[in-house]
């Protein structure tokens, strides 16, 4: 599994990063739910309860040189605007050749809406 290296921290007012250590905590639905949704580059949701989930996932990539990066954080009334980037290898580095599905996983409650994703989909999790 790859993800940034974020630490845990909020992300803005409600919205909380969950790191790779704290997907083992999460409930077995959720967990499954990512599993199956992050090797599907876009834009993912569920909602459990009263919180809502977001996965932005780049899909399949050749090396952990390929990983997802937050770059700005802008509230807006009752949501939060968050911006990714894609980071690709440094050029010139040595990276061991094995897949990898680089994500960010949010957690909030509040409404998310994601920028940087040139093809971001919505995915559906009813609709798998």
């Amino acid at each position: 599994m790859s993800q940034n290296q974020n630490d845990e921290k909020g992300l803005g007012k409600g919205i909380k990063l969950i790191t790779s250590e704290q997907i083992n905590t999460l409930p077995v639905s959720i967990r499954e739910w990512v599993g199956n949704q992050k090797v599907h580059s876009g834009l993912h949701k569920i909602q459990m309860e009263d919180e809502e989930y977001t996965l932005i996932s780049l899909g399949m990539r050749p090396n952990p040189g390929y990983q997802l990066q937050v770059t700005n954080i802008v509230q807006q009334d009752n949501q939060v605007k968050v911006e990714v980037a894609e980071q690709e290898p440094t050029p010139g580095t040595f990276y061991p050749q094995m897949i990898v599905y680089p994500f960010i996983l949010t957690k909030s409650d509040v409404p998310i809406n994601v920028e940087g994703l040139s093809h971001a989909q919505t995915k559906n999790p009813q609709s798998k």
